[in-house]
C-alpha cells in the first residue's frame, strides 16, 4: 500500500473513532508501522490525533527506535520533536543509538546525541554505541561517537573492550582508531585476555605486528604457556 494510501486509510479510521494506540499481537500501534514505513505524514497525523509516542510493543521498542533502525533521520527527528524518550531501552537495554551505531548513518547518530542521547549508556550485555559500532566496522561512526564522548576503555559483561573486538574482527583500521584515541592496549578481559593473545589465538601475524609497535606488552602471553 503506498504512502498516501496509508495516511487516507488512517484519516478514514479516525473518523469513525477508532483506538488510534490500539496494538496488535506483537504489541506494534499503527505509530510503530509509520516509522518502519518511513511515513512520516502518517506519523504526524497519527501523533496529533493523540498517538502515544512512547508506546513499547512486545519487545519494548517505541517508534523511534524503528525510526532509526531504518536509518529515517527527518520521521526520527519528528519523533524526538513530539516528546519521543531519546534514550528509552528496548527489553535488551538497547536505546536508539545503540540501534543506529550499527548502521553507516551519521546524520542520524550525530542528531540523536544533539538531543542529549546517553553515548555511554549499556544494553544488557554491558555494550555502548561504541561497540556497535566497532563490530560492524563503521569507522566514520566509531570516530563520531569518540568526538563526542565515548568512553574507549568501557567494559561489557566479559570485560572486554571495543579494542578487544575489533581485534577479534582483525579489524586494523579500527583498531588503530581506537589506539590513536588512547585505548588501553593493555587491556585484559575477565579471563585476563588482553588484545595480543586474541590475535595469537588467530594467527593473525598482521595484528600481531601492528599491536607489539603499539606497545602490547609481549612478554609471555597465556597462549604462549598453553603451547608449551
Amino acid at each position: 500500500m503506498g504512502k498516501q494510501n496509508n495516511k487516507e486509510t488512517v484519516e478514514f479510521l479516525i473518523s469513525h473513532d477508532a483506538n488510534i494506540n490500539e496494538k496488535d499481537n506483537y504489541g506494534l500501534t499503527a505509530l510503530h508501522y509509520a516509522a518502519k514505513q518511513n511515513n512520516k505524514e502518517t506519523a504526524e497525523l497519527l501523533i496529533l490525533h493523540g498517538a502515544n509516542i512512547n508506546e513499547k510493543d512486545e519487545y519494548g521498542r517505541i517508534a523511534l527506535h524503528y525510526a532509526v533502525e531504518h536509518t529515517i533521520e527527518k520521521t526520527a527527528e519528528l519523533f524526538i520533536s513530539h516528546g519521543a524518550n531519546i534514550n528509552e531501552k528496548d527489553n535488551n537495554g538497547e536505546t536508539a543509538l545503540h540501534k543506529v551505531a550499527r548502521y553507516n548513518n551519521k546524520e542520524t547518530v550525530e542528531l540523536l546525541i544533539s538531543h542529549g542521547a546517553n553515548i555511554n549508556e549499556k544494553d544488557r550485555f554491558g555494550e555502548t554505541a561504541l561497540f556497535n559500532a566497532v563490530m560492524n566496522e563503521l569507522k566514520v561512526i566509531a570516530e563520531v561517537l569518540i568526538l563526542h564522548g565515548a568512553a574507549i576503555d568501557e567494559k561489557d559483561i566479559y570485560g572486554r573492550t571495543v579494542l578487544h573486538h575489533s581485534t577479534s574482527n582483525n579489524s586494523k583500521e579500527i583498531a588503530e582508531l581506537l589506539i590513536s584515541h588512547g585505548a588501553n592496549i593493555n587491556e585484559k578481559d575477565k579471563d585476563k585476555t588482553t588484545v595480543l593473545h586474541m590475535a595469537l589465538y588467530k594467527f593473525n601475524k598482521r595484528m600481531i605486528k601492528f599491536l607489539i609497535l603499539h606497545g602490547a606488552n609481549i612478554g609471555c602471553p597465556k597462549v604462549c604457556l598453553a603451547q608449551t
